[in-house]
């Protein structure tokens, strides 16, 4: 298993135990932005210091001398979100990070919110919901959230939305966290928005039968269908996918998972009731029986609206069968990848196996390369390797992809190592190779790095974490385009998320452990994800690749009866502003 969960009665019990069985994999490196090519960095390449000089503060920077006629006169000082390193430079006041509380944060950005600047207003709605070394006062953080919502500010709109979506502070309304979802997102009525999130715990883990609650009636999104096996990628075109086999026999195996936010109705597969084979995870399995040329097969899922989703492909038998069982997957022509400004794209992949203090593991190396491979060749990315990473080089790496990225650029996080989440505070994170297991000091907690990634001018951020990290992640919901619209239709939904800042994660299980073994030597989520970047040849979403990575997660973990079901969503006080991450593989 990956992610570890600490509680005070049952911390011995933990490392000795769940630790043992932790694995995960992943690596990056130090930015080389001039290069595509991908660039390792090791443990020994890096100096140690001062990693506490990467962590954001609030900074308050001396004012400006400024001369109006033969005046001269100092500005007020000014309130700014940086690094301790950048403030020291910029000769600016701060207190230090692991000392900062309620009152420091208030007295940098209350007087600026005063001024009804959108942006510090923000903050302070973000200092009064967070608490800061107190209770949180979500009362507080709602009027500060409403009065720069109200003045168009995408950040706090997503923020406000999300205490709608929570009843914090405010009455809990469903209906009102959409609208303010919709118009941060700045998509259009048209547009399917996918609002599973409201109604589960878990954005991903909704499962086959769950009621939806009477007052989003109407507003959930269809269910959705993903095939596993055969494993047929989606193309926007109106032909058919011909599966051929290989090898006679009178059935074939399907295999897919289904959800549906509203409860599912029905599962049909070729007219024949399946809802009773449909486990606790979404996924289902049927033997279809095929004839000696043509089958066709089409699977239909009717949600509790009336909704559905319906996947349709036809089983094609060679009529000379040859030694090898593999189908092959005859998929339509897909529509040329929308002609759009992407922008460039970084990743930084970490990846940890050899610990000091700590188990060691085995495959977090591995998939790291594996995944930074295929960013690199298929999909055009400068990727960065940092493997078996102590604290000061992973927050000193992402410190220098905060100075060098522009708005013009996207960049892809991913982690693999261990991961602890301590229930006191909900707050996960992540261990570097020097991490001990009682002492906190050179973990990196989940609010440190969402700290620094608000920091970010850039664009479009995803991070995929093979471990513990949505402790602190909102649910509020991910924008998706209904099945069936024109390419045109498609270029427009692309251009809309494209305007919109994205900060967005994609999780290994959540908040439980997750399994480590899988096949090809990788853990059960980076096989999955490999599987989808590898045969993906579309532009592809964030939401698209949580969806067809979930299904296959799924269903691997129930092969071996254990629940795994990985999330997606935006990161909480992140920067988040309603766009979507999209993967663009190389023609």
């Amino acid at each position: 298993m990956k992610n570890t969960t600490l509680s005070s009665h049952i911390v011995s019990f933990l490392f000795v135990i769940l630790f043992s069985l932790v694995l995960s994999a992943c690596e990056s490196s130090t930015p080389q932005l001039q290069s595509s090519k991908a660039t390792t960095a090791t443990a020994g390449s890096t100096a140690n210091g001062n990693a506490d000089q990467f962590l954001p503060i609030d900074c308050l920077l001396k004012g400006e001398v400024r001369k109006l006629g033969a005046a001269t006169y100092v500005t007020a000082r000014r309130p700014v979100r940086t690094t301790a390193i950048d403030c020291e430079i910029r000769g600016g006041e701060y207190t230090s990070y692991n000392r900062s509380d309620y009152k420091t944060a208030l007295a940098v950005w209350l007087p600026k919110a005063k001024e009804n600047n959108a942006e510090a207003q923000n903050y302070v709605g973000q200092v009064y919901e967070k608490g800061k070394g107190v209770k949180p006062d979500y009362q507080m953080a709602f009027q500060w959230y409403q009065r720069a919502a109200e003045q168009n500010y995408s950040r706090a709109q997503i923020n406000l939305g999300n205490l709608y979506e929570k009843g914090l502070g405010v009455a809990k309304n469903p209906q009102k966290a959409l609208e303010w979802y919709r118009k941060a997102s700045g998509l259009q009525q048209e547009l399917e928005l996918n609002s599973a999130s409201l109604n589960a715990p878990k954005i991903a883990a909704t499962a086959a039968t769950t009621i939806a609650p009477a007052d989003l009636k109407g507003q959930i999104a269809a269910p959705t269908l993903e095939l596993i096996d055969p494993n047929i990628q989606r193309t926007r075109s109106t032909t058919t996918p011909i599966v051929t086999l290989r090898s006679l026999g009178n059935t074939r195996k399907v295999i897919g998972r289904v959800t549906a936010p509203a409860g599912l109705l029905s599962l049909q597969i070729n007219n024949q009731e399946q809802t009773k084979t449909i486990n606790k995870f979404g996924v289902f399995q049927a033997k279809i029986a095929v004839a000696e040329t043509k089958t066709p097969v089409t699977i239909t899922a009717i949600d509790r609206q009336g909704k559905r989703a319906e996947v349709s492909f036809i089983f094609k038998t060679q009529q000379t069968p040859t030694p090898s069982a593999q189908p092959i997957i005859e998929a339509p022509q897909a529509s040329p990848i929308p002609s759009l400004s992407y922008g460039n794209y970084y990743a930084l992949v970490i990846g940890n196996n050899n610990y000091n203090k700590i188990p060691k593991l085995k495959t977090a190396v591995h998939d790291a390369r594996s995944l930074a491979s295929i960013l690199t060749e298929r999909y055009g990315f400068k990727t960065h390797l940092l493997l078996d990473a102590n604290r000061y080089q992973i927050l000193s790496s992402l410190n220098q992809m905060r100075s060098r990225l522009t708005k013009r650029d996207n960049l892809l996080i991913y982690y693999a190592g261990h991961g602890v989440l301590v229930k006191e505070n909900m707050r996960g994170h992540w261990l570097p190779i020097d991490a001990e297991k009682n002492n906190t000091a050179n973990w990196i907690s989940n609010t440190a790095l969402t700290d620094t990634l608000n920091l970010m001018k850039t664009k479009h951020i995803l991070v995929i974490s093979d471990s513990c990290y949505s402790g602190s992640l909102t649910r509020t919901l991910i924008p998706q385009l209904q099945g069936g619209k024109t390419d045109t239709e498609r270029t427009h939904f692309l251009r809309t998320l494209l305007k919109q800042q994205s900060r967005t994660a994609l999780t290994s299980g959540g908040l439980k452990p997750v399994l480590d073994g899988g096949s090809n030597g990788h853990s059960v989520f980076t096989n999955a994800l490999l599987s989808v970047l590898k045969t993906n040849t579309d532009a592809l979403e964030g939401s698209r690749l949580f969806n067809q990575l979930a299904a296959k997660v799924a269903f691997a973990a129930s092969e071996k009866r254990f629940e795994q079901i990985p999330e997606y969503a935006p990161i909480k006080h992140s920067g988040h502003e309603g766009g979507d991450f999209i993967l663009v593989p190389r023609s």
